[in-house]
This record gives C-alpha cells, sequence and structure tokens, in this order.
C-alpha cells in the first residue's frame, strides 16, 4: 500500500492500525483500496461514516467529494479555496482558513485574487503582498495588472468591480451573486441567469452557475481522467491522491512522496508547490469590433488601426497605440463636444473648452486632443462667468441689471455693487435707477431721449457719438459742440457755406452736402 503524504491533517492511529491490518479487494467492509476506502456507491463503511464529506475518506467513485471541495493529499476531503471553512484541518493542502474561508497564504497558487488570504494579489500563479502604493482602490495596479479581490485594473488604476453598474472583475468577466456582465458593466439579472432560468443574453448566467442547453445550471463537474493518475498537468496530478508528475517523461503517475510506485523519475514532483507554474497561453484577439474585442480575455483594441491586440490596461503586449481601449465603455462613440458656452462644454467628459477660439473640445485636463490651446478649461470651476453689464449703456437699462452700476464720468455699465464698482474706481458712481439724471454733456450715447434738455446725441469733432450741445446754445469748450462746430464767445456758432460739417445741424443753411455746409 502507497505511503499516506505527509500533510497538516493525520489520520487518527487507532484507524491507521485497523487499515494496515485489513486485506481484501474492495467493496466490502473491513476492506481496504489503497487509503481511498469506499463500497462502490459512495458510502465509506470505516469508521470516519459517508465517504466525500468533509473529513472523510474521499469516494472511489466521482464525485470523489461533496461541491467545492477536493479529494486531498491524505485521502480526504477538504475545502478548496474561497469554501467555507471552520478551522485550518478543514482546507486543503497548505491552504489556511480566515475569517471562515479558505485562502492561499504568500507564496500560495492561486488563479484570482480572491483565492489569496487577506489584502494580497494573485500575480504570476502565486499570492503576494502588494507593493507600497499599489493594488488597492484608486491606486495604480500592481505588476501584471494586479488589484485586490473586488478591483479589477482599468486604465493603470485599480477600480472596483463586480457590483451593480461597475466594470466586470477580469479575469474572469465575472460579478457578483444577481448580476450578469454585458457589455463590459455588471447589471442585474431580471428574470434570467439564476439556477434554472433562461440564460441571459443567450449564454450568460450569474456566479458560478453555466449555461447548457439555453438554461442555467450547476456546472458540471469535470470528467474523470481515463485512469486512475491520467491527469495532463503537473497541477491537476499532484492536486489529486496518489498521484504524483515525472518531469523526466511529462506524465502523472501513482506514487508517493519518494516516486514512482513503477519505475523510477529524477524529477518527480509530489506536491504542488513543486510545480513550476507555467505560463498561460497568449490570448487569441481576432475579434474585428471593439465590443467584441475587450471582451475577450487578455485583449484591447487599437483605434489607431482599428484591430483587436493582446495587452492589458496600459497599452499592447506589442508595439504602441495612441488609441488603445480595454473596457466596452472605451468603445462608446466620443461625444461631439459642440457647446458654445464654457459650463456646458465642461460638464460633459471629456470635453474642454478653448478660451483662445472659444470652442468645445474632445482632450483630458492636459489639454486637446488634436491642436493646443494656451487658455484650457477642464472643469466647470475653471469657467469664468460671462459679463452681465455688457449691452447696457444707459444709466437706466444698467441699473436694472442686479449686479451693474453706471459710472457717469466713463458712460459704462459696470459690475460691482452699492459702495462702487467691482474692479476700480468711479467719483460719479450710481447703483440705483432712481440716481440716474440725464447724461451729461460729451457722455457717451445711443438715443436723443436720453440726453438732458438741450442736448443732442449726435457725433462731434473730436468724439463719437455723444451727448453735445447744438447751433446756438451754450458752451465752454469746443468739444461740448456737435459736429464741427466751435465754441465762440460761450455759444456753438454753425458754420457758414463752404465749411466742413459732419451732418445738417452743423450747418448755418442747414444743408451738408458731400462733407460741405451749403
Amino acid at each position: 500500500m502507497a505511503t499516506p503524504r505527509a500533510g497538516r491533517r493525520l489520520l487518527p492511529a487507532v484507524f491507521v492500525t485497523l487499515a494496515l491490518g485489513c486485506s481484501g479487494g474492495s467493496g466490502s467492509p473491513g476492506t481496504d483500496s489503497g487509503t481511498i476506502r469506499d463500497t462502490g456507491t459512495g458510502v465509506d463503511t470505516g469508521m470516519t461514516g459517508s465517504c466525500g464529506r468533509l473529513g472523510n475518506f474521499c469516494c472511489s467513485a466521482t464525485p470523489h467529494c461533496d461541491s467545492d471541495m477536493s479529494c486531498g493529499r491524505e485521502g480526504t476531503c477538504c475545502v478548496n479555496a474561497t469554501g467555507s471553512c471552520g478551522s485550518v484541518d478543514d482546507c486543503c493542502g497548505r491552504l489556511d482558513c480566515v475569517a471562515g474561508s479558505c485562502c492561499a497564504p504568500s507564496g500560495g497558487s492561486c488563479t484570482t485574487a480572491d483565492q489569496c488570504c487577506g489584502e494580497m494579489i494573485c500575480n504570476g500563479g502565486f499570492c503576494e503582498l502588494p507593493a507600497a502604493g499599489c493594488g488597492h482602490r484608486g491606486e495604480a495596479c500592481c505588476e501584471g495588472d494586479g488589484c485586490l479581490s473586488g478591483f479589477t485594473c482599468a486604465g493603470g488604476g485599480c477600480i472596483a468591480c463586480g457590483g451593480d453598474g461597475e466594470p466586470c472583475c477580469r479575469p474572469p468577466s465575472a460579478c457578483d451573486d444577481g448580476f450578469v456582465c454585458g457589455m463590459g458593466r455588471c447589471t442585474a439579472a431580471v428574470d434570467c441567469g439564476g439556477d434554472g432560468q433562461t440564460c441571459c443574453a443567450g449564454d450568460v448566467c450569474t456566479g458560478a452557475l453555466a449555461c447548457e442547453a439555453g438554461v442555467c445550471t450547476t456546472a458540471s463537474p469535470p470528467p474523470p481522467p481515463p485512469t486512475e493518475c491520467g491527469y495532463a498537468t503537473c497541477g491537476e496530478c499532484t492536486a489529486n491522491y496518489p498521484c504524483g508528475f515525472c518531469g523526466d517523461t511529462g506524465s502523472c503517475m501513482v506514487g508517493s512522496g519518494t516516486g514512482p510506485d513503477t519505475g523510477s523519475c529524477t524529477d518527480w514532483k509530489w506536491l504542488e508547490s513543486d510545480c513550476t507554474v507555467a505560463p498561460p497561453p497568449p490570448p487569441t484577439c481576432t475579434a474585428s469590433t471593439c465590443d467584441g474585442c475587450v471582451g475577450s480575455t487578455g485583449c484591447g483594441f487599437c483605434g489607431d488601426t482599428g484591430s483587436c491586440a493582446a495587452g492589458s490596461s496600459t497599452g499592447p503586449s506589442a508595439g504602441s497605440c495612441t488609441d488603445w481601449k480595454w473596457l466596452a465603455l472605451d468603445c462608446a462613440p466620443p461625444p461631439t463636444c459642440v457647446h458654445s458656452d464654457c459650463g456646458s462644454c465642461t460638464g460633459e467628459y471629456p470635453c474642454g473648452f478653448c478660451g483662445d477660439t472659444s470652442s468645445c473640445q474632445a482632450g483630458s485636463s492636459a489639454g486637446p486632443d488634436t491642436g493646443s490651446c494656451t487658455d484650457w478649461k477642464w472643469l466647470v470651476s475653471e469657467c469664468t462667468a460671462p459679463d452681465p453689464c455688457v449691452g447696457a449703456s444707459t444709466c437706466g437699462g444698467c441699473t436694472d441689471i442686479l449686479e451693474c452700476g453706471y459710472c457717469a464720468s466713463t458712460s459704462s455699465c459696470v459690475v460691482g455693487g452699492p459702495t462702487g464698482p467691482s474692479t476700480g474706481s468711479c467719483a460719479d458712481w450710481i447703483y440705483t435707477g432712481s440716481e440716474c439724471t440725464c447724461a451729461p454733456v460729451t457722455s457717451s450715447c445711443t438715443a436723443a431721449a436720453d440726453c438732458c434738455t438741450g442736448l443732442s446725441c449726435r457725433a462731434g469733432a473730436t468724439f463719437g457719438a455723444r451727448y453735445c450741445v447744438e447751433a446756438a446754445a451754450s458752451c465752454t469748450t469746443g468739444a461740448d459742440c456737435c459736429g464741427y462746430m466751435d465754441c465762440v464767445g460761450g455759444t456753438c456758432a454753425c458754420r457758414v457755406a463752404g465749411r466742413a460739417c459732419l451732418d445738417t445741424g452743423d450747418c448755418c443753411s442747414g444743408t451738408c452736402t458731400a462733407g460741405r455746409c451749403g
């Protein structure tokens, strides 16, 4: 009889003594067929009760153990990684029992981070503590796109995955119980995906259920090997008692910790930890569309070439790509970014507003995707509010606007309050409509109705359209007079025939033709 493999769990001494004294064929009480004792119907007739249960001998027929368990190194059933446990003795091999769940310690074998104990990542098939500053939510991805359990690597950072509306965890593309992965996002499974329900989206089920003939059901156990140790890989072989893997021939053989039962082997592997983890085969990335490509594990879509390529969240494995898409949400068409104002533009991701051209463009916090911009605004808070006082030219119209006041000396409407303008100063500040008076001479104007009595609103010799004094009216300087008229003896004098004029009001004859008084 092969020697039982050393491990954490030891069989009771009295039972081992009885087992060594047994003889005869299997299938009847008091007999032994190696370490696994079974009647052939799945019930152990020895002292430990029924086979296949936690801590009992493995059944000779498949399945050897109940669900979530495997046949351990001692020939008894034990709990796999992520399965429930009461103590470390319940867990297979070198697994530990932490917070009621079997898990792999640092250096233990893994395929996903949730199989590792505590806050560890699964890197290259082994559990390890993440380096400082990586692996946690919001931090950069660790080497090999590693993140802690419950997070996935996207855009070089670890983000939550598996929950409602969150990206699917990868690898594999998975969601929490009650959710299914579609278009790279986890969504609630409604009337589909559960045990006995139709498959969502044709072939998607929740949790560990498998889609068979259009219906979600518990995944069927893998078929038994054609021979007792007919496993193909070192990991599968050493996980099943009493098998060991011979590296000389690449074959799985019946044996013990010292070597195979028949023949010899110089490269004998008896424990799973003896196996060298082979790198996974390169992904096959042949999808022609972005959505189809990012749905395949290990594949991303390059917008530069319109092709699917193997890679990670940071880019393709070979070559480079400036428009790399790793998640389904990356495949969405780019926004139009057609907003005309800064606030609306920066409110839509990924649009920013260029003050140089007053245009809304696709980009990032660093600037637009194409071209350059010296006055780039990425956040709504960076936008300057439009001037509410622009367009108000009269005192009354200006003071009707809450944020504005009128500066009579400059005939301008500017932002301010009861005490004065927000920027600069004004000696004759008007903030309320009751303070407005008729516009004085030389003030800017838009209509004669705003002028003080005796003034007009038209151009002068040294200014544009302003309030001015007409002919025969009192004046102080020539600047007070409208058009080309001069101030003579304190009165604006009209212009005689042949003198230059701006309009008919300048001429004594009342006629101004081609810039000359008639």
